[in-house]
């Protein structure tokens, strides 16, 4: 009774957040993140209150529970969702750029992951994809070329958006707007155009448009990261 009564009250300090619950803490958090629904940035947000202290009014960082963070003393380590610029955004701060491009490997290297298994799943079974969005079996039927080769731009634009990113935080936001903007224009839209014109019956082929596009931008994207990360600091190795 008594150990069952301790449970309760812990359970209801914690649904107050008075307490932290297993796997998460409270963090101050003073920006975030708002992505939209094909997981691309679509604004930094504000989010810290005004407070008074004194005779002066103050802007402190929102006290919110996050997924339980690791101490960092030394080395690389991120933290699930929420974390510094550095970690979040390769934003160098501190003028120690290797810091930013370990970061940006490790970061890819989740994302990878978390895409391979999505990319599994399409090759595996794809059906229960497709039922996510209908229930008609000739639909699903009929989809399951189109999801088999389209997957393979979970894994591509994975590498877009990871390489995007770092550059966005090394202040290069030009590069990745003229990037997305002509591969939109000069690869997607043109490709669009052909495979529907002449493949219009065939869905696995218009499926290889989306991976085709990401494959190509990936490409010169990493081109581009592992030039300028040679030409800021000849210096450090970039690995």
């Amino acid at each position: 009774m008594i150990l069952q009564a301790l449970v309760n009250h812990y359970e209801q300090l914690a649904a107050k957040g008075r307490l932290e619950t297993t796997g998460w803490q409270n963090a101050k958090v003073s920006f975030a993140l708002r992505l939209d629904a094909n997981g691309e940035l679509r604004a930094i947000e504000d989010i810290r209150e005004e407070t008074q202290r004194g005779k002066k009014s103050v802007w402190v960082p929102q006290v919110l529970q996050v997924p339980e963070q690791v101490k960092r003393s030394s080395g690389v380590s991120s933290n699930f969702l929420c974390d510094n610029a550095a970690y979040m955004l390769g934003v160098d701060s501190k003028g120690k750029p290797e810091r930013a491009r370990k970061s940006l490997w490790y970061g890819m290297g989740f994302a990878l992951f978390v895409s391979c298994l999505f990319w599994l799943w399409a090759q595996w079974n794809p059906e229960s994809m497709i039922s996510a969005f209908s229930r008609d079996e000739h639909v699903i039927r009929a989809g399951v070329p189109f999801f088999r080769s389209c997957s393979y731009d979970y894994i591509l634009v994975t590498l877009v958006f990871c390489l995007n990113g770092y550059l966005n935080g090394r202040q290069k936001t030009l590069w990745t707007m003229v990037s997305c903007t002509s591969g939109a224009l000069l690869l997607r839209i043109p490709m669009v155009y052909f495979f529907g014109k002449y493949f219009s019956d065939n869905l696995g082929m218009l499926g290889k448009i989306a991976p085709t596009v990401s494959g190509i931008m990936a490409c010169y994207t990493l081109v581009y990261v592992l030039w300028e990360g040679w030409k800021w600091n000849k210096d450090v190795p970039f690995r």
